[in-house]
């Protein structure tokens, strides 16, 4: 008796510090960390944790005796617990599509699918209050599996694949950074899978919780150290990763020679005397937007090197011409001022080097790149 109040007392305690952990990562939760979509989803997902964290502990305090416990209270927990979990999962695969350049998921027809596992689990939840198909309650209080509780096992595992998936093809089509981040994800996405089968098969530790926790904290410190990393305004690399990545490819070149490629907006000072800061700055928008969209065709790196300059990396056996490259991007410039109805006299100039020596200066590439650049400017 001693030994299994013991236990019950350490379950329920562990829970209560990750709902502690959770609870100093929320308050943490700015817009330092990425763009609005990311803050949201982050916040769902922690919010998801700590509910399924406090789901857990009082589902263990109830049978211990160490709170009132009736039948009511029981079937909500168990019923509380299994709805954070599927969304812990679903929080999770939204989280890993928001770091995705390609959204595959943010469009409205692919979004309507894949809530679908969602609702159907969510609503067999709530019928099992009468026909216990997920899960049921005796008379004293003891959870019991219903006969449809594989599910809630394939809902929270198909989020959790999906989100794999998203991560293999980010690393597999993504840039040097890119890659970087997806590597971690896909690992991190993976010791909930392992926490989850754990759970299913062996419910004596909250494996899940532990899982998460982890997980999560991971991701957290992932993203703050990402954003020294990274652009306010644009939420491409700045020009200290920029210089990081050169300096990795440069190392190489030889074996895998690449263009460099020096961006600036056409008469961006003329925008800003005329339509004002405000719309400069969504002219460096959507030349930002636009330069992701044409690094996404090619694969490469993309970044702002300051102001209205911009630099992007592409292999050369991933393109035809690099003067390619120049007019797909402003093709992309004139679609996305369509889209969003601004009308702008807005263009840009693109310089380019190519590095085939290993080993080269990386302030050398640069500047061959920025003195092309400004002889086209001048040209023009």
């Amino acid at each position: 008796m001693d030994f299994t109040f013991s236990y019950y007392f350490a379950y329920a305690g562990f829970c209560v510090l990750c709902i502690v952990l959770f609870l100093a990562m929320l308050t943490q939760v700015n817009g330092n960390l990425g763009g609005r979509r990311t803050i949201r989803v982050l916040y769902g997902l922690i919010l998801s944790c700590i509910l399924e964290a406090i789901a857990a502990s009082v589902s263990t305090l109830g049978p211990a005796h160490l709170i009132p416990y009736p039948a009511w209270l029981s079937w909500l927990m168990a019923g509380l617990n299994l709805a954070a979990t599927l969304f812990v999962c679903y929080f999770w695969f939204l989280f890993i599509d928001a770091q995705s350049s390609r959204g595959f998921f943010a469009r409205r027809k692919m979004y309507l699918i894949i809530l679908l596992p969602l609702l159907a689990d969510l609503t067999c939840i709530v019928l099992s209050a009468w026909n216990g198909c997920i899960f049921s309650i005796d008379a004293h209080t003891g959870y019991h599996r219903g006969r449809l509780y594989f599910v809630q096992v394939a809902a929270c595992y198909f989020y959790y694949f999906v989100s794999v998936w998203i991560c293999f093809d980010g690393y597999r089509h993504g840039s040097v950074v890119e890659r970087d981040l997806f590597r971690k994800l896909f690992l991190y996405s993976l010791l909930p899978v392992a926490g989850g089968i754990m759970q299913v098969y062996s419910p004596i530790l909250p494996y899940t919780t532990a899982a998460m926790v982890v997980s999560v904290f991971y991701t957290f410190i992932r993203l703050q150290n990402q954003r020294i990393n990274t652009d306010a305004m644009t939420g491409l690399n700045n020009k200290l990763c920029a210089q990081r990545y050169i300096e990795q490819m440069s190392a190489s070149a030889s074996r895998v020679p690449f263009y460099l490629f020096m961006i600036d907006i056409n008469y961006f000072k003329h925008v800003n005397d005329v339509f004002g800061h405000l719309t400069g700055d969504l002219a460096i928008l959507i030349v930002a937007d636009a330069l992701r969209r044409a690094v996404e065709k090619y694969g490469g790196f993309v970044g702002r090197f300051g102001g209205d300059e911009f630099t992007a990396v592409v292999r050369v056996d991933r393109i035809h011409a690099p003067e390619d490259f120049e007019q797909r991007l402003n093709l992309d410039i004139e679609s996305l001022m369509e889209k969003r109805y601004v009308h702008l006299p807005l263009s840009v100039s693109v310089g380019c080097t190519i590095a085939e020596h290993s080993g080269e200066d990386v302030d050398e590439i640069f500047d061959r790149a920025d003195r092309m650049l400004y002889e086209k400017k001048r040209a023009r």
